[in-house]
């Protein structure tokens, strides 16, 4: 059993108002002496403090909720998780986390739930697919929210993101730079999300600066809890039906892992007859078949800064919306081919893991 305030103020002789005064630094005056007794009384009998119970008279919670797509096609979701949980812990509040596995209805029942759980503001990996944007609209005047990884254009919300037009951008010239001409991109599950459509105006940016004439675009299915497989079906439909490639982009290292069986299974090596770059950099990317050149994304600042930005609208201390963009990085490793230990013609890092 939990102590309660009733076992505290029991323990120490005094009321349970009294207990609550010291307990909550209240500006009511309290003998010192009583004081030491209700500390000590507490730490006995390590009592919590009831912070939602208390946040209920002030219609706080001391709580944020957290809404992801998924956590089942990789890392990616997971470290960035980690990475707001901690931030959110060393300033004092909680997490209550849903995933709305890209369902714009359960998405708005997630959001629902949490404002009834009374959680103070939202971080969101927002749906893509049949939004109803007017419940957006609605919502930024209702509780404070923040975007991560990607955003809904029409919603002028604060956001944290990675430049995935860049990333996609260096990616595709590293492997023009190292001679491929016929440079497919496979997509995934989310598409079409901010996320991925940047990343493919990234893919025909360097296409159309280096008069690359071919342009391949792969889908998938949409599962989201299984981009790895519908990665794999899209990508051995592509190499038994349609003409050949020497290089895949993949718009995030689960599909990029994916391909690497289809690949494999058609009697081809990576990456000397196709040369594969992911997009994230899951922990996972360096111990695949063939370790997974990947644009990396500062995951634990995308985490960190999506807090702050939503505590300091919590708090009332900004007026217009914010937008982060972080720079991206490319990784090199094995399977784009390129001699490891360099700097190559891109001028990105190149490192053995």
């Amino acid at each position: 059993m939990w102590a309660t305030i009733r076992d505290v103020a029991r323990l120490a002789g005094v009321s349970i108002a009294t207990v609550s005064r010291v307990l909550n630094n209240s500006s009511y005056p309290v003998a010192e002496k009583t004081r030491k007794k209700v500390v000590k009384a507490a730490k006995d009998l390590d009592f919590q403090p009831n912070k939602l119970a208390a946040g209920l008279k002030l219609e706080k919670s001391a709580a944020i909720g957290l809404i992801f797509p998924s956590f089942m096609g990789g890392t990616y979701y997971s470290e960035i998780f980690h990475a707001i949980e901690d931030e959110a812990t060393v300033k004092g509040y909680g997490i209550i986390l849903g995933s709305s596995y890209g369902q714009t209805k359960k998405e708005e029942l997630l959001i629902d739930l949490l404002r009834e759980r009374r959680v103070e503001g939202l971080i969101m990996v927002p749906s893509s697919h049949n939004v109803d944007l007017r419940y957006y609209q609605r919502l930024r005047e209702k509780i404070p929210f923040v975007f991560v990884d990607r955003y809904l254009p029409e919603i002028d919300a604060d956001r944290v993101t990675t430049d995935n037009v860049k990333g996609a951008y260096i990616a595709v010239k590293h492997l023009i730079k190292l001679g491929h001409e016929r440079i497919a991109l496979l997509s995934g599950p989310e598409a079409p999300c901010t996320s991925i459509q940047d990343r493919i105006k990234g893919y025909e940016k360097a296409l159309r600066e280096f008069s690359t004439g071919f342009r391949k675009i792969i889908a998938t299915e949409k599962n989201l809890n299984k981009p790895k497989r519908c990665a794999y079906k899209a990508m051995t439909s592509f190499l038994t039906n349609e003409s050949s490639i020497s290089a895949l982009f993949a718009v995030n290292d689960g599909t990029a892992i994916g391909s690497l069986r289809a690949i494999r299974e058609a009697g081809l090596k990576v990456p000397d007859d196709i040369a594969v770059i992911g997009y994230n950099d899951d922990e996972i990317a360096p111990f695949t078949s063939v370790p997974l050149t990947t644009v990396a994304q500062r995951k634990e600042e995308m985490g960190k800064m999506a807090v702050r930005l939503l505590l300091e609208r919590i708090h009332g201390k900004r007026g217009i919306s914010h937008h982060i963009i972080l720079e991206p990085r490319l990784v090199v490793r094995a399977s784009c081919g390129a001699k490891l230990f360099s700097r190559d013609t891109v001028g990105v890092l190149s490192e053995k893991r």
